[in-house]
């Protein structure tokens, strides 16, 4: 197990180049033969979990590694169903304001996890509250709408999914942009 000792400026910096850089692959492509999901996944999730724990600015990463490594470890045990979730989002994409079968998914998931969850919230966003005692609150968000764009990468799990915008035009939709990477 690998203990970063990044600033915060350095995590989020490293996140945003990571969610850039595998954006840039699956849309144009590449990103089949050359890099897995699984490696995707992986960096994703600990860069993820670094932001969550540098948020609550830990004082030192040393005495903190026991903390990190359950946390890796519970995702590493559930990476399977992470990529289940990650290509049902993927193939199943719907436009922003349409997130209707996206926001009952996100649900189910939520109250799988334990979390004390309202539907429908300002439309089609849910908000999950998990509550584990006294202490600091931690905000996590996420965009569940997806693109009018042409899926063109060649993954068996790719999306086929066409929709009608807010004017009546049916348009291919994908993700484009990671929000199922984000919602996983």
């Amino acid at each position: 197990m690998q203990v970063f000792n990044f600033s915060r400026r350095d995590v989020f910096c490293r996140q945003n180049f990571l969610l850039s850089r595998l954006n840039d692959e699956v849309v144009q492509g590449r990103a089949v033969g050359r890099v897995s999901f699984i490696y995707y996944m992986n960096k994703y999730m600990s860069i993820i979990l670094l932001i969550i724990i540098s948020v609550f600015s830990l004082p030192n990463w040393a005495q903190e590694k026991d903390v990190f490594e359950k946390i890796s470890t519970e995702i590493t045990d559930n990476l399977k169903s992470y990529e289940i979730l990650y290509k049902h989002l993927h193939q199943n994409p719907e436009l922003s304001f349409m997130e209707f079968e996206t926001s009952k998914r996100m649900a189910q998931e939520l109250s799988a996890l334990g979390f004390e969850v309202t539907t429908n919230f300002g439309g089609n966003s849910v908000v999950g509250v998990y509550k584990n005692g006294e202490g600091n609150t931690l905000l996590l968000r996420t965009d569940m709408d997806a693109l009018p764009i042409l899926e063109k990468t060649g993954f068996i799990f790719a999306s086929k999914v066409r929709a009608k915008d807010n004017t009546g035009i049916e348009l291919p939709v994908m993700h484009a942009c990671g929000h199922d990477v984000h919602m996983t």
